[in-house]
């Protein structure tokens, strides 16, 4: 149990706020725990005050380091031109992951979102990355279906040739 006296302070002035605890016999001085407190919390604020300047530099340097080209909107997709040496080096990188996943078409990458960040509730992401003049994993799926089912529709076409031509000689 822990009880709030009033107590002399050691030069015998002024009393103090003692906290003890009567089952260890912990004793703390109110008045040191509140003066490191408030020491803690105008600390706090200088920190505060100091990521939130060194916030709005960063902002404003990365929209200096990116500028804004051309934005254009088209039936539901949208072309952006970006002049930036941050937006250079994603790009760069993009390139050397098509390439090394052997990208003659396209290439889709998955991540599983951002886990831990304000933008947790997005959840996984994939990126599709296609040569413009490319086809899209579904255009390449429908291709193949298609000629699959031409295939089939041979087959059928040439054992019904072999199925005549048997009767034809069993019936010679």
């Amino acid at each position: 149990m822990t009880d709030i006296e009033n107590g002399a302070d050691c030069d015998g002035g002024q009393n103090q706020m003692v906290r003890r605890c009567s089952d260890c016999g912990y004793e703390e001085e109110l008045g040191t725990t509140l003066a490191i407190t408030r020491e803690l919390q105008a600390r706090l604020a200088e920190l505060e005050a100091e990521n939130e300047t060194l916030h709005d530099a960063m902002s404003g340097k990365i929209s200096a380091a990116v500028a804004l080209k051309r934005l254009h909107f088209d039936d539901g997709f949208f072309e952006a031109s970006v002049q930036s040496p941050m937006f250079q080096l994603i790009i760069e990188f993009l390139v050397q992951l098509f390439i090394a996943q052997g990208g003659a078409n396209c290439v889709e990458m998955r991540c599983d979102g951002m886990p831990g960040t304000e933008f947790e509730h997005i959840g996984p992401l994939a990126l599709l990355l296609q040569r413009i003049n490319g086809k899209t994993p579904m255009e390449l799926r429908g291709e193949v279906l298609a000629e699959n089912a031409a295939l089939k529709a041979r087959i059928a076409e040439l054992e019904a040739l072999a199925g005549e031509a048997v009767a034809i000689l069993v019936a010679e």
